[in-house]
């Protein structure tokens, strides 16, 4: 994923998760072969956003973090299912 970012005055009302499920929702349900999204964190702050979501930090690289899309495509109560 690109760069996903609220501004300064919207932040806390849930704008960044709205932005976030759908993108996962576009990227689920495309036509495209793909294993996971990819981010790479700007800071632990962004990383923590993306772990709140299910996001998976790896190991040796704590910003960058994945997604399997197979968790956004079998989660039933996922927001991520809706696109």
């Amino acid at each position: 994923m690109g760069r996903l970012a609220v501004d300064q005055a919207f932040k806390g009302q849930g704008l960044g998760g709205a932005l976030l499920a759908d993108a996962l929702g576009r990227s689920a349900h495309s036509e495209i072969a793909a294993y996971a999204l990819m981010v790479d964190a700007k800071d632990e702050a962004a990383a923590a956003f993306y772990r709140h979501h299910g996001f998976i930090a790896l190991p040796a690289l704590p910003l960058t973090l994945f997604l399997p899309l197979a968790t956004v495509q079998s989660s039933r109560n996922s927001p991520f299912s809706a696109a």
